[in-house]
């Protein structure tokens, strides 16, 4: 019987990937989620370059709630000593199949709330979308201990202060295709801050005010006019609050323990 949010979550996962059909699912060339529409992919875009620009072929890095593998292409192509992690085994399986002849990949179940490596572990701790899926406060103890001193912390997430995608996360929960303590647990600019000050330095970048409205626009003048509009807002609209989604990277000291 299922009891908790997280076994919910996992049940949910594990079933998501049963019946995924990895050969609609090969990673591409093209930047970014390629299963999602143009006018979401400029925050994936920006993360996958903030790991283009840190990582290189002798590092060791770690990817949290790696799922399927929608996000690992970058990761696995640096060259990198890359360990990719999520709650469920089948999710990991199909990002196993998704690349096959990754010689520099290993996937481990594991809880992003209770990370089994040593302090120290990693150069690179990278995650996308996986923030809500644990205490933020512990998933941060977590990540800052298992990076080397000088290693880099670079996610993207989600923003939980704009009413129009909070209402939207609630409805999904109201579908049950959200737990309640994901919801809890979004991302807010509150704890962007713990980041900052845990952190030697932080950059953190916004994305979509006006994400909401792209469907509609989509709709009428297709995906690339949506996605080309969607950036101009960005660029000319202060976004930090009302955002949809953020990408983080956060450095460590390299004389902090």
């Amino acid at each position: 019987m299922i009891s908790s949010d997280k076994e919910i979550e996992l049940f949910r996962y594990e079933q998501r990937a049963l019946s995924c059909d990895v050969s609609h699912a090969i990673p591409g060339a093209t930047p970014g989620d390629v299963s999602m529409p143009l006018y979401l992919r400029a925050p994936y875009i920006k993360y996958e370059q903030y790991l283009s620009n840190v990582l290189s072929s002798s590092d060791d890095a770690l990817e949290l709630c790696a799922g399927m593998g929608e996000n690992s292409s970058s990761l696995i192509t640096s060259g990198c000593s890359l360990v990719s992690t999520d709650i469920s085994p089948h999710s990991l399986a199909v990002l196993r199949s998704r690349f096959p002849s990754a010689q520099n990949l290993t996937t481990i179940v594991c809880d992003i709330e209770d990370l089994p490596f040593t302090k120290h572990s990693f150069d690179v701790v990278a995650c996308a979308g996986g923030l809500s899926y644990g205490d933020n406060q512990r998933v941060l103890q977590h990540i800052y201990r298992v990076l080397k001193p000088g290693g880099y912390f670079i996610c993207v997430d989600s923003l939980n202060h704009n009413p129009i995608y909070r209402a939207n996360r609630f409805f999904h929960y109201l579908r049950r295709k959200r737990t309640l303590s994901t919801l809890k647990r979004m991302p807010t600019t509150s704890l962007i801050r713990s980041y900052q000050r845990t952190f030697l330095t932080v950059s953190c970048e916004y994305f979509g005010s006006f994400t909401w409205l792209m469907p509609l626009v989509a709709h009428f003048l297709g995906d690339t006019i949506a996605s080309n509009l969607s950036d101009f807002l960005d660029r000319i609209i202060v976004t930090k609050k009302h955002a949809f989604k953020f990408v983080l990277i956060a450095h460590k000291s390299p004389h902090h323990d």
